[in-house]
């Protein structure tokens, strides 16, 4: 997840576009662990 962060921002994605997308990704796929992993992210 860190890293996907890392990639993230090297390419110009603000942290909030990123948790937002994560969040996006994790409810179509029903990846609870995933939501919850961007959100302490975002924190």
């Amino acid at each position: 997840m860190k890293d996907l962060a890392a990639v993230a921002r090297s390419q110009g994605v603000s942290e909030q576009e990123l948790a937002e997308t994560v969040k996006v990704i994790a409810n179509q796929g029903g990846l609870g662990k995933l939501a919850v992993a961007a959100h302490a992210l975002k924190e």
